[in-house]
């Protein structure tokens, strides 16, 4: 029988992973569908998100850390700040509220 089809998760999973990792997708399938089987319950796929966005981030900071340090040497001085985001109107709907 098809994993996806006990599991639910798994599909969720591989779809959060192929959105994150675009072409890289394919190469980490196999480890992808290990993983995802193991991630039994909701609360399981919602923690693997947040590792993977952990992950992300640190990422991320590390590398602009990096960066900062070196053009701080050649005397620049760097600022990063989160873009403003607008609000967004409220989503249309065909319900009365």
């Amino acid at each position: 029988m098809n994993p996806m089809q006990l599991n639910p998760q798994v599909f969720a999973a591989k779809k959060y992973l192929f959105d994150v990792l675009k072409e890289r997708y394919e190469k980490n399938e196999d480890v992808i569908e290990r993983l995802a089987a193991a991630l039994v319950t909701q609360k399981d796929l919602q923690a693997f998100g947040q590792l993977v966005l952990d992950i992300y981030e640190t990422g991320y900071l590390k590398s602009l850390n990096e960066q900062k340090e070196i053009l701080q040497r050649a005397g620049v001085k760097v600022n990063v700040v989160a873009e403003r985001k607008e609000t967004a109107p409220p989503p249309q709907t065909i319900f009365k509220k």
